[in-house]
């Protein structure tokens, strides 16, 4: 028994992508990091640094790693982590600097997620 399997596949060709530095053209990206969590922290534990690295030694300890990575080719990462997790653009805007690597973060679609989230996790009520 033969099966015969067609595929259609649709590409898109992006001449720039949008990242916290804003849009830059894709040829600049160079090796993308796809799934990061360079600023992660529950929600409080930089209050508790018993068991969580402060914010500063994380952004120290960040430094050398993100250097290595663009020695290597690398040249954009892209954080996920969550609103109320730890993402903070202009954490990632002086990572940049420091580095040579540009930071993107998810898309607004889960951006909006996120903002009901970070409203619901603050106490605020939620429409949603």
């Amino acid at each position: 028994m033969t099966i015969k399997l067609r595929l259609f596949l649709k590409v898109s060709v992006v001449s720039r992508v949008n990242t916290v530095l804003g849009p830059v053209p894709a040829e600049e990206l160079k090796i993308v990091a796809v799934h990061e969590h360079i600023g992660y922290g529950m929600p409080g534990s930089e209050l508790d640094t018993r068991w969580w690295k402060t914010p500063e030694e994380r952004y120290e300890e960040t430094i050398p790693k993100l250097r290595q990575f663009h020695e290597y080719g690398g040249g954009t990462f892209v954080d996920v982590t969550g609103i109320c997790n730890g993402r903070d653009v202009d954490y990632y805007k002086s990572l940049s600097a420091k580095t040579g690597s540009m930071p993107r973060t998810r898309s607004p679609s889960s951006a909006r997620r996120d903002s009901r989230w970070a409203a619901s996790c603050s106490g605020t009520p939620t429409t949603e």
